[in-house]
């Protein structure tokens, strides 16, 4: 922003809307602009007669800004410029109305930034527009989403944004812990409540005093422990284990899952009760195949991200390449798509990254249907990465219980083949 107002680069060969901003004549000229400086917006007339296809242009704008906004001013609506831009306006727009646009999205891409979040879909705005308006509140919230899909950068922007911003934000994946040690984890226990027990220790309840306790794979706490976190949640009151004097805390709770929690009440494995204290406010993070127009967007950033932490320079991709990235079904979400990014980034060294580079990997995942946490080792901490591989474990077990106990119930297989196949499962699952 200069004097407040946004630094706008245009390609408008005639000047015809008379913006007030760098304007260019050519494809040319509008990258050589992007190499030399930096625009909190641009706007695009699409030309007939170019050097370069309107798709390939601005991918060539994607890579070296993946975070400007663009409107484009076109009467023609191409499938292929879905994640490339942010608006369309009709070749007869006046100055106006594209200020009176560029004004919307500048004002919406600051709140994305605002709470860490990357992309260009409807789904992605109006997640961060939820979080402006619950974060300052106490209500506790419920993060729906697949794995990889962000639900802990969701809430630490509603942390971030929260009156308890200066108190401690405390991740728990609640799915890493044995359901033996969850209770004396998340409340704590006392001198002697049980063998090993040599002090008294603070849970993650009491550690998070003041500020806000992320429950992560919130449906995989054991019964027992929902009815004490009930408890809590409603009172503001804990026992410790081994404890008969109660504790109190002032924390605020924000809970996720993978999983559909109303299914599993009416299967008795998670309270009415607990879900309906949780669910203040429901957010819902769609998968990334289900968002198509962040993935271009989330790709060049995190390419540019990792070429600026390696001290590399990144080449670009191959439209072909970007197109196959487009077509995949991301099963791990962007976990997923950071950590082939930053593979591509790094093995390509300084050309550009091609179809070649990559086919082999969609190759072998393309029959994967089902998300899967994607380990990304390249910043995680070791707990985080015993955490990934525990929680591998036991949504992987999880799922052959449930196909041995469908096998058990199924009357067109007959014995002995039934038998072998729980047999396989067994062994399968350890």
């Amino acid at each position: 922003m200069t004097n407040g107002k946004p630094k706008i680069l245009v390609l408008d060969p005639q000047n015809r809307l008379k913006l007030d901003g760098t304007v260019v004549g050519n494809q040319r000229d509008f990258l050589a602009k992007l190499r030399e400086d930096t625009f909190d917006c641009a706007v695009v007339i699409n030309l007939e007669d170019v050097k370069l296809p309107l798709t390939t242009f601005l991918r060539n704008v994607a890579h070296r800004a993946p975070l400007m906004p663009i409107v484009l001013i076109s009467d023609n609506i191409e499938p292929e410029l879905r994640g490339l831009i942010d608006a369309i306006l009709p070749v007869d727009v006046d100055k106006k109305s594209v200020m009176s646009t560029i004004d919307k999205i500048l004002s919406r891409r600051e709140i994305l930034a605002e709470c860490g979040l990357v992309g260009r879909s409807e789904a992605i705005y109006a997640i961060a527009d939820v979080i402006v308006r619950v974060a300052p509140t106490d209500i506790p919230v419920l993060i729906i989403g697949e794995s990889g899909t962000g639900k802990e950068l969701v809430a630490k922007a509603l942390h971030k944004r929260s009156k308890r911003s200066d108190g401690p934000f405390l991740p728990v994946n609640c799915g890493a812990i044995p359901e033996t040690l969850i209770e004396s984890q998340l409340f704590g226990y006392k001198k002697g409540a049980f063998t090993g027990a040599a002090k008294d220790t603070p849970g993650f309840i009491e550690k998070a005093d003041g500020g806000t306790l992320f429950l992560d794979e919130v449906a995989e706490i054991p019964l027992s422990s929902q009815v004490k976190l009930l408890r809590f949640l409603e009172t503001g009151e804990y026992f410790p284990v081994g404890s008969a004097t109660p504790k109190h805390a002032d924390v605020r709770i924000i809970a996720a899952t993978n999983r559909e929690l109303t299914i599993m009440m009416r299967q008795g494995k998670f309270r009415e009760d607990l879900y309906y204290r949780i669910n203040g406010v429901k957010i819902f993070i769609p998968p990334l195949r289900e968002r198509l127009e962040d993935i271009v967007i989330l790709i060049f950033y995190f390419a540019q991200k990792v070429a600026e932490k390696h001290g590399i320079k990144f080449a670009g991709i191959s439209d072909d390449a970007l197109e196959a990235m487009m077509s995949y079904h991301w099963p791990g979400n962007v976990r997923e798509l950071r950590n082939l990014v930053e593979n591509m980034v790094l093995l390509a060294g300084n050309r550009k990254i091609k179809l070649d580079d990559i086919k082999h990997y969609f190759a072998e995942h393309q029959t994967i249907g089902r998300p899967l946490p994607i380990l990304h080792t390249a910043e995680a901490t070791s707990s985080e990465v015993m955490r990934e591989i525990l929680y591998i474990l036991r949504e992987n077990n999880r799922i052959l219980r449930e196909i041995s106990e469908r096998l058990s119930s199924t009357a067109d297989i007959k014995s002995a083949e039934r038998e072998a196949i729980i047999n396989a499962l067994r062994l399968a699952g350890g």
